[in-house]
């Protein structure tokens, strides 16, 4: 088979002959979608169409690049051969970069015997995207095209922290998958560990902070007692005992010494916590999410920590870039696998070594793969829902949590 590929200004047109022209096949390669809506329009589409609309914003909204399969042909004589498939698989084989390819099926052509043309491209992954008359535009998505439609699907992200939004990342990005992907890693990792404390302040941290009101003592010793809480580092259990042994001219000397002294951490502590909401705080992993009256009430924001973990999203990815399942996901295999020349090599190099963390080598490749154009990564998962498409963004305003229940409840807020 001869094959002629043809580059202009317009796109690139594309010619498969074989050397007897008993077969051909011609079509067009561009993201130019103009073009792609005048030959549209030639077809006999309304411009105006709400179906045309549609597929103008479908190609447009990721910057899809189209491969257009404008004639496909073998003589009669030739039918029945499999010449129609071999044409078209090298058409697809030619323009394999392209997002989506597209043909506008003629309904109306001649089709002998059993055979039917539509079914005949849909063995070829297309399927019949919209219909304008007995016209139907039928299309067939690429790899990287299938997984940007994800943009308008609900994704999943499992984790064993408590969050209410993504922040900042020590890896490459923030990971997403389908549900299933999300429950079968929620199984390999550590589980989060809840729990439901009193909290209330000591009668030692109340007294700090009557005293930093300006509780008078009713003696010296009181007095001397007093001094020793607010500029004492540590406490000791005998210290009462120990300041009664003392005479009041001994005190008024330990007095003036510890006066003009700065008020320790630990006093200045017992204040903080003198002044926290008393009540049952609700704990992740040590940490507390809230603080309420009841116990109940507590639970309640427990609950809702735990449907937390499993996070509902969707994504705004526009270009990302296309890798295997790299498993563990550091820097020098992403490097790699997305072919990073010798001078960018020797830019994440600058960054790896002693006393580098790898968040700076992290931050090196994305940099580069932005500066790449791409703004995430698409990959087809070979652990987790095997088979699935997993998903990298590398930016928090990436992504939008859909099934997030927000407490009012931070750590020392007014009870429910």
């Amino acid at each position: 088979m001869n094959k002629n590929k043809n580059i202009n200004l317009n796109g690139s047109n594309i010619f498969l002959n074989d050397i007897q022209d008993e077969m051909s096949l011609s079509g067009v390669y561009s993201d130019d979608f103009e073009l792609v809506a005048n030959y549209l329009s030639w077809q006999g589409f309304d411009r105006n169409s709400q179906e045309h609309i549609a597929f103008q914003e479908f190609s447009q909204e990721s910057k899809r690049s189209i491969a257009i399969l404008k004639n496909i042909n073998v003589k009669s004589n030739e039918r029945g051969n499999g010449y129609g498939s071999l044409l078209l698989d090298e058409f697809l084989e030619q323009t394999k970069d392209a997002d989506i390819h597209l043909l506008v099926l003629d309904t109306g052509e001649d089709q002998e015997g059993d055979f039917c043309l539509q079914k005949f491209y849909e063995r070829k992954g297309f399927e019949i995207f919209i219909k304008q008359g007995g016209f139907p535009i039928m299309i067939k998505k690429s790899e990287k095209s299938r997984l940007i439609d994800f943009n308008k699907k609900v994704l999943y992200h499992f984790t064993n922290e408590y969050f209410t939004e993504f922040s900042e990342t020590k890896d490459i990005g923030f990971h997403f998958g389908t549900k299933s992907a999300a429950t079968d890693r929620s199984k390999k990792i550590s589980k989060p560990e809840y729990d439901i404390e009193f909290i209330e302040a000591s009668s030692t941290d109340k007294l700090c902070l009557e005293i930093m009101n300006g509780k008078t003592a009713d003696s010296p010793q009181t007095e001397l007692y007093y001094v020793f809480l607010r500029k004492l580092k540590t406490i000791k259990p005998d210290i009462k005992e120990i300041i009664s042994s003392l005479d009041n001219a001994e005190i008024n000397e330990i007095i003036r010494e510890y006066g003009d002294k700065p008020d320790s951490s630990r006093f200045l502590l017992s204040i903080e916590m003198a002044n926290e909401v008393t009540g049952y705080s609700a704990l992740v992993n040590g940490k507390e999410i809230g603080r309420s009256d009841t116990r109940r009430q507590a639970a309640a924001l427990i609950k809702n920590a735990k449907k937390s973990m499993l996070k509902k999203v969707r994504l705004k990815l526009q270009n990302p870039i296309l890798l295997n399942d790299l498993g563990q996901w550091h820097p020098y295999p992403i490097a790699m696998a997305a072919g990073f020349d010798a001078d960018e090599m020797s830019r994440l190099n600058e960054h790896v070594g002693v006393g580098k963390g790898s968040g700076d080598a992290y931050g090196v490749v994305r940099d580069i793969l932005i500066s790449k154009g791409h703004d995430g990564i698409v990959y087809k998962n070979e652990v987790e829902d095997q088979g699935s498409s997993s998903f990298i963004i590398f930016d928090s305003s990436q992504v939008e949590i859909i099934n997030e229940t927000r407490s009012t409840h931070n750590a020392f807020s007014p009870a429910l």
